[in-house]
């Protein structure tokens, strides 16, 4: 009578914890946080195709929303343009009065990758990113972690490898995505310092290989500066010839 009294006891189901929640934590919390970022002095040297030019440039960006590349040789003259938003990639080429421009949604369909702006602009910014996922999946999926220094966290999926290495202040130092089809970015973070308070690699290495093609881009920043008035508007392009991209840049 007594034991058909008690009361059922709830059923307690395991917690999963990701062992992995913890560093992506803490990478989070260390990466650079700021609303708009410019860079007036920037030295750009991009070697492609076997041939290596080095130039002056500035950078504007606001976070989430558009980043400008302004590539000016000689005299503050600009020669060639590079704007990124939400939706696009346009690439404008001021000497010779043409540009051609490319939506992320055609991108994806090129590359086979679900890439978007916000994966594009954290590979510039030494932040941490999952293509085709958010924050709240690289927090709740556990990651392959490798101990040593540096750390290494990485994940795989069906179409892609991402890893990261993290020194021991949590800051990124090499971020690098591998496609199933060997399609290749690496970006490396080097020479870290405090710009307005915000700490952030002056120096940024892409190196990029997508089939046949590859090429490498050293971004030295020199000066930046963090949270204060950038122009990032648009350049209209209504009086320009539209073209391929194979047009500007040779493939």
């Amino acid at each position: 009578m007594l034991a058909s009294c008690k009361q059922k006891q709830p059923v307690v189901k395991p917690v999963t914890v990701n062992p992995t929640a913890s560093i992506v934590e803490r990478v989070l919390t260390s990466q650079p946080k700021f609303n708009t970022a410019s860079a007036a002095k920037a030295k750009l040297t991009v070697d492609y195709q076997q041939r290596k030019i080095s130039t002056n440039a500035t950078i504007s960006m606001i976070t989430d929303s558009a980043i400008v590349v302004s590539v000016q040789p000689f005299l503050g003259m600009e020669m060639l343009r590079v704007e990124l938003d939400k939706t696009k990639i346009v690439l404008i080429d001021k000497l010779n009065r043409r540009y051609t421009s490319q939506t992320f949604a055609e991108l994806q369909r090129r590359l086979a990758l679900p890439i978007t702006f916000s994966d594009v602009e954290a590979l510039l910014t030494d932040r941490l990113f999952a293509i085709g996922h958010d924050r709240q999946w690289l927090l709740t999926t556990p990651l392959e972690l490798t101990q040593g220094q540096p750390e290494l966290l990485s994940f795989a999926t069906n179409q892609l490898t991402q890893s990261f290495a993290i020194d021991p202040a949590s800051s990124i130092i090499e971020s690098a995505v591998v496609t199933l089809a060997d399609n290749r970015v690496l970006a490396t973070y080097t020479d870290y310092r405090n710009f307005s308070e915000v700490y952030f690699p002056s120096i940024v290495t892409l190196d990029l290989a997508v089939g046949a093609l590859s090429g490498k881009a050293v971004i030295n920043l020199g000066e930046v500066k963090f949270n204060t008035k950038v122009n990032v508007a648009p350049s209209a392009t209504d009086k320009l010839k539209k073209v391929s991209l194979s047009t500007i840049l040779p493939m």
